[in-house]
């Protein structure tokens, strides 16, 4: 299911295709967890296999990277995020675990949906005293 996402929800971090560069991230200062750094790769689709041949690009699956930061007290537990194509929602990924504060936290997971147009959104994040972002 395909839902309108409202940017005013969430942090919608920007793109870096290809790069481990900085890039320029888009939140506000009462978000307790931002996410710091974003690469979105798309698949690779190689040439037809073809006797004999064992070299050039093979298929790899598309790929997406981030790094975040809890900046609340509280640890958090859990942190949902969205991909994101022309503000609909196209795949998720949660990551749950204990999320101190200020520490830098990187994860990543392969996609075949990952396209150069897109970015990523966290949408909630659950934290260890039982409170919810953004409150409902």
């Amino acid at each position: 299911m395909r839902m309108l996402i409202s940017t005013a929800a969430f942090i919608v971090a920007a793109l870096t295709v290809g790069t481990a560069t900085p890039v320029s991230v888009f939140a506000q200062a009462s978000d307790p967890v931002t996410i710091t750094s974003l690469t979105i790769r798309p698949p690779v689709v190689g040439p037809p296999p073809r006797a004999g041949l064992t070299r050039g690009p093979q298929k790899q699956p598309g790929h997406v990277s981030i790094s975040f930061v809890n900046h609340k007290a509280i640890a958090a537990t859990e942190v949902d995020f969205a991909l994101l194509s022309h503000g609909q929602t196209i795949k998720t990924a949660t990551l749950s675990g204990t999320f101190s504060q200020g520490v830098t936290i990187n994860h990543s997971w392969n996609s075949n949906d990952a396209n150069l147009d897109q970015s990523v959104a966290i949408t909630k994040v659950k934290f260890a005293d039982g409170s919810v972002w953004p409150k409902t």
